[in-house]
Parts: structure tokens; sequence; C-alpha cells
């Protein structure tokens, strides 16, 4: 997930202009990677969160005995379980980001 500078870099702009720090580049509102040309001319700032989301084993189905067991229909009941659990504890989290006034 992308997110906002951290607050200790965003509260100080004096690091910002030594170096030409650039912030990441968007389009309509969507983060995308910055061109070549301006990755060999300038240093960018990417904030990304890393989340470790353990999903607790009660949240999925229990493994199938074979191939011939409902094998689809309970690999979409493992998805669902995870998406539900990533819902729980990311939504708020993305929320909170979303809720944020745009830096710069």
């Amino acid at each position: 997930m992308v997110s906002p500078l951290p607050a200790a870099l965003s509260a100080s702009k004096a690091w910002w202009h030594d170096r030409g720090w650039q912030d990441w580049p968007q389009v309509l509102g969507q983060f995308v990677e910055p061109a070549q040309r301006d990755l060999a001319k300038y240093p960018f700032v990417r904030p990304v969160l890393h989340l470790d989301v353990p999903v607790p084993l009660d949240a999925l189905p229990a493994t199938p005995d074979g191939p011939d067991d409902a094998l689809g229909a309970t690999a979409q009941r493992a998805l669902a379980g995870v998406v539900r659990e990533l819902n729980r504890i990311v939504g708020p989290i993305v929320a909170q980001l979303d809720s944020l006034p745009p830096s710069g």
C-alpha cells in the first residue's frame, strides 16, 4: 500500500529540497511508476506500508480430501475468508489514509 509521507519527513522540507527529491507521481489520483528518464534525473520517495496480517484458521474451510472434493467451492470459501479478515483489519487503515489531506 502506498501511504503519505511519514510525519517526520513531511514536517520539515529542508531535506526535501537538498537533492531534488520528487514525490511519487500520480495520474488521476492513482500512483504510477515514474518515467525512466525521470528516475535517471531525480530521487523519488515512495512511502509504502507493509502489513503482516494473521488469518485465523477458523476463518478458512477444511482442506479438501482430494481433487474430486469440490475444490473450486472450497477455494472460493477460503478466498472469501481471507478477504473478510483483510477487510476487517486493513479496512480501517485504508479509511484513515483516505481521510488525510494530500501532502505537499
